[in-house]
């Protein structure tokens, strides 16, 4: 049975520190290049409750939640809009779930998130950690 608060909020959807320049420069690149994607939005801008998050999980990584609701965070999100985009983009999600990439993926991930303060685009604003109620 879907929780009534589920029937109004339309997933998929990708959930992304707005307040982080070298993110919201990474979504802005996706949003250019790929025709078919899921909505893309800060998790500044939306409620995150409803998906099963909070402001916290969702400023420590980037969040993608599937039609079934199932959360999907860090590289495993890149990998479900990859294939959610279809395409093409199927193809680098398909690459980015074997095993061997799966980890190095997942290992450059928490790299970048970790230091994505000091990376192109990004500002102290984005430097981690940072606590929501």
């Amino acid at each position: 049975m879907v929780d009534p608060v589920q029937k109004f909020i339309q997933p998929p959807i990708l959930i992304y520190d707005g307040d982080c320049a070298f993110c919201s420069s990474t979504i802005r690149i996706l949003q250019k290049f790929m025709k078919r994607r899921p909505p893309m939005e800060p998790f500044q801008f939306i409620d995150t409750k409803p998906y099963g998050l909070t402001k916290q999980e969702c400023s420590e990584e980037i969040k993608f939640v599937d039609k079934a609701f199932k959360i999907h965070g860090g590289e495993a999100a890149f990998k479900r809009v990859f294939f959610e985009a279809g395409g093409m983009w199927r193809l680098l999600g398909a690459v980015l779930a074997t095993p061997i990439i799966r980890q190095a993926s997942g290992v450059v991930y928490r790299w970048v998130a970790k230091n994505r303060h000091t990376l192109p685009g990004g500002t102290p604003t984005c430097s981690l950690p940072r606590r929501y109620d």
